[in-house]
């Protein structure tokens, strides 16, 4: 998924309901031609939203197979694991954080917060999200300095989700 320069991240929609509980997916698209890549899920329960943590898994569509974890506690700070719970990072307000919690780089808002951009300590452009669609999707652009680096595409990937609106009573 994070192999493609460009990602389409679509807003979160109710997949499935029981009972106080209920499955939420936002797909994931490749950019250049909208195939879907995959999708990220949240398995809602509201006692843990109430007592302020979350989790968000990523999936590749082809054969749903676990690409990452999201886990925020009750802090606001994402843990990011890839499938087999190795840590990759954390996404932070405004920040990326690598395993040892160092500074990768920072969010930067550009106009009006309709888009923003990564940015590394000493300057340097990782990619940008795009959040002008209107409600349709959210774009990630990855850069050259991220190629050949998935962890920190991914981490970048939990960023970008973190920026989705979040539904009522999600």
């Amino acid at each position: 998924m994070v192999e493609h320069a460009a990602l389409l991240i679509y807003p979160w929609t109710r997949f499935s309901a029981n009972q106080g509980s209920g499955e939420w997916r936002a797909a994931i698209a490749d950019a250049a031609d909208g195939n879907r890549l995959g999708f990220a899920q949240y398995p809602h329960n509201r006692w843990l939203a109430w007592l302020g943590s979350a989790k968000y898994k990523v999936y590749e569509t082809e054969d749903e197979s676990l690409l990452m974890t999201m886990d925020r506690g009750f802090f606001p700070i994402w843990d990011v694991l890839d499938a087999d719970d190795h840590d990759l990072g954390s996404v932070a307000k405004g920040m990326l954080l690598d395993r040892l919690r160092g500074l990768r780089a920072r969010w930067e808002e550009c106009f009006e917060g309709s888009s923003g951009r990564f940015l590394t300590p000493n300057g340097q452009e990782l990619g940008q999200i795009d959040k002008s669609g209107g409600g349709t999707a959210l774009v990630l652009q990855f850069f050259a300095p991220t190629e050949g680096d998935p962890l920190l595409r991914l981490v970048m990937l939990a960023a970008a989700l973190t920026q989705l609106p979040r539904p009522r009573g999600l």
